[in-house]
């Protein structure tokens, strides 16, 4: 596995030695069940709210994310990396080679629908389709921008960072 990647300065963070053990966050998960409302309660609410508003409608975001994701992997596969600002500040965002097979598979959608939601976003100016390539304009970026979204993240993630912390001085 390779170290991560700061996205803002595009900078390898070293790794500190110590490996990640996902029984601890599963185990800190389990024990602090309540308490993750006031954090992940209010990312997941957000999200979905966010998501209606954008649409009226679940499935059309859910393929938007998919494609933006979509895009990150490849450029990541191939080693180029974009900072969010470098990424949202771009006029247009293009993805190659998709398929509405794959995306519905991944996203346990029937393929029709998914054809379907991309259709709609071609319409609302999000997209364009050219054969198997899509087109994102500025509208479709800023559609998905996390905005407020990487504040309410950062918190459950340090929360439960404590959490583990704690947890594991226990032991």
């Amino acid at each position: 596995m390779t170290d991560p990647i700061d996205i803002k300065t595009k900078k390898i963070i070293p790794s500190k030695g110590s490996q990640f053990q996902k029984s601890l966050v599963l185990e800190s998960l389990e024990e602090n069940i309540l308490s993750h409302w006031d954090t992940w309660g209010k990312f997941q609410q957000e999200w979905a709210s966010r998501a209606y508003k954008s649409f009226k409608d679940f499935d059309k975001y859910l393929v938007l994310i998919y494609l933006i994701k979509n895009n990150w992997q490849t450029l990541g596969d191939k080693f180029q990396y974009l900072s969010m600002d470098e990424f949202y500040d771009s006029d247009t965002v293009t993805i190659d080679k998709i398929n509405l097979i794959q995306i519905s598979n991944d996203l346990n959608i029937p393929k029709e629908t998914i054809r379907r939601k991309v259709n709609e976003l071609q319409k609302a100016d999000i997209l364009k389709r050219q054969g198997k390539t899509i087109v994102f304009n500025r509208k479709g970026i800023d559609t998905q921008k996390p905005e407020d979204m990487i504040e309410i993240l950062s918190s459950f993630i340090e929360k439960k960072v404590k959490n583990v912390t704690r947890s594991r001085m226990v032991w």
